[in-house]
């Protein structure tokens, strides 16, 4: 985990290091406010506050684009920055970052297609003694049937690198090839790095167990602090009144579950960042010297 950490380290070190990451947290408030107030929608709530808020949720997952682009532009030049021996910090927000993550925005689409397509298909195969168990013994065929897609779910996790690989190879460069399209070009990254990979991935997902517990009780404290502010709210409004769908009781909601979604979405992709620029470190000593 020391390596892990160094690389942590390395994010938070150069120039203008607190005001990168700070503008780089900004890009996570439009999405963070688009994912609370969906979160808040509830099928027993008044039509009209329904209606208000799936419009308002949809005006900023629209708004949303531009910075996801953003984000993944900056994650691509992250990549380049790193594979051409840029070791410190992250890049800065700008109008190139918008570009790289639109030219992108292709290749990702595909290998996300892929994906998909890979999982239903895993899904389908780990289902299949599930069912025939469940037809005679129904308890037996629910647990299998959660033991392998947990066992899926984990396999999936760790053959990320493999995907990561895809990405690597193009922001090394900027240049699109067609072994970039190819999904067999995965098994190649497999064969070659599958060890150096692997141990990678399960520090990382050791990792990423850490910053959930860290966010987990961030949203704990803010939890608690919306329960204050009805508490609050009880006292000071007639008995009549329905606290959950009062304006301010909403916007307060709204607020705290956008920091907590903003905090937590920096977090995740400061980890990812961090995955990433190990796995760049082992395409180059297992993948780029053989091609």
């Amino acid at each position: 985990m020391e390596k892990v950490l160094e690389t942590l380290k390395s994010l938070y070190k150069g120039q203008d290091v607190v005001k990168r990451h700070l503008i780089y947290s900004l890009l996570f408030i439009l999405p963070a406010i688009a994912g609370s107030i969906k979160s808040y929608i509830d099928k027993d709530m008044p039509t009209t506050l329904k209606m208000v808020l799936l419009i308002g949720a949809l005006i900023f997952f629209v708004l949303s684009i531009i910075p996801w682009f953003t984000i993944y532009g900056i994650t691509i030049k992250f990549i380049n920055n790193r594979y051409c021996g840029i070791k410190e910090n992250i890049p800065e927000v700008n109008k190139e970052s918008l570009v790289l993550g639109l030219k992108a925005f292709p290749l990702v689409l595909v290998w996300c297609i892929y994906s998909i397509i890979l999982f239903i298909a895993l899904v389908a195969i780990a289902a299949i003694p599930s069912v025939i168990i469940g037809i005679k013994i129904l308890w037996l065929g629910i647990l299998l049937g959660v033991l392998l897609i947990t066992a899926l779910v984990i396999a999936m996790i760790l053959f990320t690198p493999f995907f990561s690989f895809i990405i690597i190879e193009y922001a090394k460069d900027f240049k699109y090839l067609t072994r970039l399209f190819n999904p067999l070009t995965i098994i190649e990254y497999i064969k070659k790095s599958f060890k150096p990979s692997i141990i990678v991935a399960l520090k990382y997902l050791l990792a990423g167990i850490i910053a959930a517990f860290g966010t987990g009780f961030i949203y704990l404290i803010f939890v608690l602090l919306l329960l204050v502010v009805m508490g609050v709210m009880a006292f000071i409004l007639p008995e009549n009144a329905n606290i959950e769908y009062h304006p301010v009781y909403i916007t307060v909601f709204v607020l705290i579950m956008t920091i907590c979604g903003v905090i937590e979405s920096y977090i995740n992709s400061i980890v990812g960042l961090s995955y990433t620029a190990d796995l760049i470190d082992v395409y180059k000593e297992n993948l780029e010297e053989k091609e």
